[in-house]
């Protein structure tokens, strides 16, 4: 598989950015218009979206284990392009209605992500979406529980305490009594 990697990087289809954790690949960016668009005209697309979204609910359960353990700077040099991958997801899962109730694991599950690279303001904007996206079977639920909390944790980074922001934390105090 590492000879068909590196075939592809000779052809200038794949950049590799080699890193003190190993060589990670990307596509440019124009590579990855094209098959984005060949992969929206099949049929495995929403299984490759989902299973993608999935990958990256594992990187930013990483990412978070990682800042905790790391040092602020490193890790941002190790994460920052994770972000992309992440935000790819959300738009599928939450704005495409791909597979909300992934989305919204994901958005849960992003916080050190969003907040180590100082996107507090985006991050929100996915929660409140994810938040809004909730099917009824997710109301509730430990799910709904993260959602709302880290909602309100992020408005109180943003804004110190906004009423929006209270309501969300209430709600999340709320489902967490048993």
């Amino acid at each position: 598989a590492s000879h068909v990697l590196v075939s592809l990087v000779s052809k200038s289809l794949l950049v590799a950015d080699p890193g003190d954790d190993g060589v990670s690949y990307r596509l440019l960016e124009t590579t990855r218009g094209y098959v984005q668009e060949k992969l929206a005209a099949t049929e495995d697309a929403a299984h490759v979206y989902r299973r993608h979204a999935g990958y990256c609910v594992g990187l930013a359960q990483s990412a978070a284990i990682e800042l905790e353990e790391g040092q602020a700077q490193r890790w941002r040099e190790r994460n920052f392009r994770k972000i992309d991958d992440v935000r790819a997801a959300l738009t599928w899962t939450l704005r495409d209605r791909g597979d909300v109730e992934l989305g919204a694991t994901l958005a849960a599950n992003s916080a050190a992500l969003f907040f180590g690279l100082w996107m507090t303001q985006e991050y929100m904007q996915w929660l409140e979406r994810a938040i809004e996206a909730l099917p009824a079977t997710a109301l509730e639920s430990k799910l709904e529980m993260q959602l709302c909390l880290e909602f309100g944790h992020s408005c109180i980074a943003l804004r110190g305490g906004s009423p929006e922001g209270l309501v969300a934390l209430l709600r999340g105090a709320a489902i967490a009594r048993p």
